[in-house]
C-alpha cells in the first residue's frame, strides 16, 4: 500500500514539472515577439549606413520589439519600387527621386527623416586634368549615373554647362573607367570614390554641389503613407533605434566601423574610418546643428522641388508639406553627441 501511494506521489510530482514546463519559457528565449522590419538602402552595406549597422549590433531595434533586415539596394533593387510594393516597410534615397516618385508616378510615399543635412555629391576629376569648374568640363568625358540625376543636372545648370557640350558617359559604381583614364570627370560622393582614388593614389580635385550653389538634402528616410498611418508605434520605434544608432556612431566611431566591418568583410577598414569621418559633418550640421540629427524641413524639401521644376524634370513638384511628415522624429531625442 505505501509503495502504491509512493508510486502515485511520483507520478503526480512529475506531471506538474512537466506542466510548469509547458507554461515556462527557456531563460534564453525572449517571450517577445519581434516584428520584423526590412530597410532597403541606396548600396551596399557601409560606413554610411553605419547608425543602421550599429541600431543592429547593439540591439536598439531590438530593445524596441523589431527585427531588422538592412537590405543593399542598386538600380535594379531600387528604394523607391521595393517601399512602394511593400517588399521593404523603409527606404532611404535622394529626397529628390522621392519627390519625382510622388509626383510622376503617384506614389503614395512620405519622408519621415533625413540622414544628411548636406548633399555629399561632388564631381570629380584628376588633379592633372586641370578641371576646377563645372565651366571647365565642356569638351570632357563626363560620367554619368541615373542615380545621380538631380544633382548632377542641377550642378552643370548652376554652370551655365549644357549637357550637348560634353560627352556623357554612362556609369554605374565600378571606378576603373575613371582610373584608367578612359572618363574624365566621375560622379561621386565626397565619403566615397575620392578617398578609394586618393587610396590608390590618385590625386583628385572635387567640385561640390554646395561649391555651385546647388543645396540638397541627402537620404531621405521614407515609407509608404498607409502603412505609417497603420503603424505609428513601428514607424517611432525604427526612428528611435535608428537616430541612437547614429548617436553611437559619432560618440564611438571606431567601434562604429568595427561593427560595419563585421557586416560587410570585403571593405578597407581604414577608408571606412575616412568615410564616417566625412559625413559625419554632414549629418550634425546645417539645421541639425539647431534642430538636432535626423532634422528634415519642408520647406527645404520645396526648395529641392523648385530645382525640379527648373530642370523640367518636373512640371509642378509636391510640395514639403504633402510629402514630410516629422511628427515622429519630434518625439524624439535627436541630440547631438559630444565629439570623442
Amino acid at each position: 500500500m505505501k509503495k502504491r501511494i509512493l508510486v502515485m506521489t511520483i507520478i503526480l510530482f512529475v506531471l506538474a514539472l512537466i506542466s510548469c514546463d509547458k507554461s515556462t519559457p527557456p531563460k534564453n528565449e525572449t517571450s517577445k515577439t519581434l516584428k520584423k522590419i526590412s530597410v532597403r538602402i541606396p548600396w551596399i552595406r557601409t560606413a554610411a549606413t553605419a547608425g543602421l549597422e550599429v541600431a543592429v549590433d547593439q540591439g536598439f531595434f531590438k530593445a524596441e520589439g523589431l527585427d531588422v533586415d538592412i537590405k543593399p539596394g542598386s538600380v535594379e533593387a531600387s528604394p523607391l519600387r521595393k517601399v512602394l510594393n511593400s517588399e521593404d516597410q523603409f527606404g532611404i534615397l535622394e529626397p529628390a527621386q522621392v519627390l519625382v516618385g510622388v509626383a510622376e508616378q503617384k506614389m503614395p510615399l512620405v519622408i519621415l527623416a533625413m540622414k544628411m543635412q548636406r548633399s555629399p555629391f561632388c564631381l570629380m576629376s584628376k588633379t592633372d586634368k586641370g578641371i576646377k569648374s563645372v565651366q571647365d568640363m565642356k569638351g570632357k568625358r563626363v560620367g554619368y549615373n541615373p542615380l545621380n540625376d538631380v544633382s548632377y543636372l542641377a550642378m552643370l545648370k548652376a554652370g551655365g554647362v549644357k549637357r550637348e557640350s560634353i560627352k556623357e558617359v554612362r556609369v554605374q559604381f565600378n571606378l576603373e573607367p575613371f582610373l584608367q583614364g578612359q572618363v574624365d570627370v566621375w560622379p561621386s560622393y565626397i565619403s566615397n570614390e575620392p578617398v578609394v582614388a586618393r587610396e590608390k593614389g590618385v590625386n583628385v580635385f572635387l567640385i561640390c554641389a554646395d561649391d555651385v550653389g546647388v543645396h540638397l538634402y541627402e537620404h531621405a528616410l521614407f515609407a509608404r503613407k498607409d502603412f505609417v498611418q497603420n503603424n505609428p508605434e513601428v514607424v517611432e520605434a525604427f526612428l528611435r533605434a535608428w537616430i541612437k544608432g547614429w548617436q553611437f556612431a559619432i560618440r564611438n566611431p571606431e567601434k562604429a566601423v568595427d561593427i560595419v566591418m563585421k557586416r560587410t568583410e570585403s571593405l578597407d577598414k581604414k577608408n571606412e574610418s575616412k568615410v564616417l569621418a566625412i559625413i559625419t559633418p554632414l549629418i550634425t550640421g546645417g539645421q541639425a546643428a539647431q534642430k538636432g540629427i535626423a532634422w528634415v524641413d519642408p520647406q527645404m524639401i520645396d526648395g529641392i522641388g523648385r530645382i525640379l521644376e527648373d530642370l523640367k524634370l518636373l512640371s509642378k513638384a509636391p510640395s514639403g508639406k504633402e510629402v514630410v511628415d516629422n511628427s515622429f522624429i519630434q518625439k524624439i531625442d535627436r541630440s547631438i553627441p559630444a565629439k570623442p
